[in-house]
């Protein structure tokens, strides 16, 4: 039998000029990681905006330590993805003519988003070019899902607290660009936990990386090679992800883990017995919950139904403002559709767009594009609009190169096939809502191009054979 890749000891000089000089990066990558989901707390704020937040910290002092190698030893990895990375940054720069219109009042969004939005490309550069070891990367998954199985089982004590009338229901998140006040559950599936986040949605985002990942480590075997040596351990821990994200009731959610699961079908339809035994976990996941609410099925998903009526048929707010942002949004690049109306200048131009009459009587500021995407179309163009959209597609396609190089007799394989849907999850997100600048987001693609590069160096190292498709 052919060593795992973990085992080909080629990559240590590659990867590493000294494990002393590499220690520093990896543990601000760690508390990066740890800090991801809690976005929602702050420890500095002004003029109403959340300036200190400890994602935003590590991700900072990370780039600096990726800034200080890079100085010492002038080496920088860009690639194809970070070309395109590079690309949106000019444009949005760019962009900043609008600012000598007579819009100067929006010269601190300008800066506070472009600053966002450059932290954030140096944080892709600075996790794509980390020295790491084989163990390093092993670890960052580990901790990645050490965060989230803590997010997940928080959100599941909050369902069972409510119900049977424990203490540590609500908490107060101190980040005023946010939400100023944690609002606990008060019944399942009509107010759905959010755990550490400020809403159900965010908790399924925050959630579905380290999910399909696992997912992808247990249905190849390759889970112990990662996380614990019990399958029963590494599963239940699946089970704990898995029934956080139902509870959440986050339908955007819902709508990425079955658009990946169905592109993914085909990659996976040649292990029944795993999937059989995924299905099996996954409709016990949904018992146990029936049975600690003690209430009857139709009872439970009542409420569910009707929600996902309202959202199909219109009725629901939520969608509603969603249509009427994507309206305005379309509205704006239309009249400014080479490089759109300026970074950062959504809320100001949309305010001289009217919204559709049935959308909350105008009672409502449309300040956001309600999608990322068509965010980026308004504010930037198509020009911006084609850069953003190369970050992510470029990345797509390298994983999906890669990955029929690989094989799933090693976790490395196992994980950057992963990656591709994890990406995959991110591109569909970011029609939905949520912000361009997350920092889960540009993680996401840092360690997905670094996973990448580390794979394709052991292959050439290794000279393995491909014989594992495409994902």
């Amino acid at each position: 039998m052919t060593p795992p890749l973990a085992k080909v000891p080629s990559t240590s000089g590659v990867f590493s000029n000294s494990r002393r000089s590499a220690t520093l990066p990896i543990l601000w990558t760690y508390l990066l990681v740890l800090s991801l989901p809690f976005f929602g707390f702050s420890f500095l704020n002004l003029g109403g905006r959340g300036l200190l937040r400890a994602d935003w910290a590590f991700a900072g002092l990370l780039v600096l330590a990726f800034a200080a190698r890079v100085l010492a030893d002038g080496k920088l990895r860009v690639g194809k993805t970070g070309t395109f990375v590079v690309a949106l940054n000019v444009v949005a720069l760019l962009s900043i003519h609008y600012l000598f219109s007579g819009n100067n009042d929006q010269f601190v969004n300008f800066l506070t988003f472009y600053a966002q939005l450059a932290l954030m490309s140096l944080l892709f550069f600075a996790v794509s070019n980390l020295n790491v070891t084989d163990g390093q990367l092993k670890n960052i998954i580990r901790t990645w899902l050490f965060v989230a199985v803590l997010v997940g089982s928080y959100s599941i004590y909050e369902v069972i607290a409510v119900n049977l009338d424990l203490p540590l229901l609500t908490f107060h998140f101190t980040n005023p660009s946010i939400k100023a006040v944690g609002t606990p559950a008060t019944i399942l599936w009509n107010s759905r936990p959010g755990s550490f986040l400020p809403e159900p949605g965010y908790l399924g985002f925050v959630l579905t990386p380290p999910l399909i990942i696992l997912t992808f480590l247990l249905i190849y075997v390759r889970d112990r090679e990662v996380l614990f040596r019990s399958v029963w351990i590494n599963w239940a821990i699946w089970v704990v992800l898995a029934g956080a994200v139902i509870v959440s009731q986050a339908f955007a959610t819902y709508s990425v883990l079955l658009v990946t699961g169905l592109v993914a079908f085909g990659r996976l339809s040649h292990m029944p017995q795993r999937l059989a035994k995924l299905v099996v976990v996954i409709g016990a996941v949904l018992f146990l919950l029936v049975l600690f609410t003690n209430a009857s099925i139709v009872e439970i998903y009542k409420p569910l139904v009707a929600r996902l009526n309202s959202i199909t048929l219109g009725s629901d707010g939520s969608t509603q403002e969603r249509l009427a942002r994507a309206k305005v949004a379309l509205q704006i690049w239309a009249d400014h559709p080479l490089l759109g109306v300026g970074f950062g200048n959504f809320e100001q131009a949309a305010a001289d767009v009217a919204p559709p009459a049935w959308y909350y009587q105008g009672q409502v500021t449309i300040d956001s594009s309600g999608s990322p995407w068509l965010g980026v179309l308004a504010e930037l163009g198509i020009v911006g609009f084609l850069a953003a959209a190369g970050v992510w597609l470029s990345m797509l396609l390298r994983l999906h190169r890669a990955a029929r190089l690989a094989r799933p007799a090693d976790y490395l394989s196992v994980i950057l096939l992963a990656l591709f849907y994890v990406v995959l999850a991110d591109v569909i997100y970011l029609l939905q809502g949520g912000s361009l600048t997350a920092p889960q987001r540009w993680f996401d693609l840092g360690l997905a191009s670094l996973w990448f590069v580390h794979c394709r160096t052991q292959q050439q190292s290794a000279r393995l054979p491909a014989n594992i498709g495409p994902p």
